[in-house]
């Protein structure tokens, strides 16, 4: 999961420093963290754990 976030992230992230938007930071939130985002709620479980954030169950990652 994680590779998958960074590729695609970073693919963003890179075309915005290329000239798209005039600071990375103003790139980050548009296109990163949306990525981040809707990734983690695709992939992640319903139950995760409140204590450390740590998925309790993380079967997904060998799919």
């Amino acid at each position: 999961m994680r590779r998958r976030i960074d590729v695609y992230g970073q693919i963003r992230f890179d075309e915005c420093v290329n000239g798209a938007d005039p600071t990375a930071t103003e790139c980050f939130k548009k296109h990163f963290l949306p990525v981040l985002i809707n990734s983690m709620k695709k992939m992640a479980p319903p139950r995760l754990s409140k204590a450390s954030g740590v998925v309790s169950n993380p079967s997904y990652l060998n799919q």
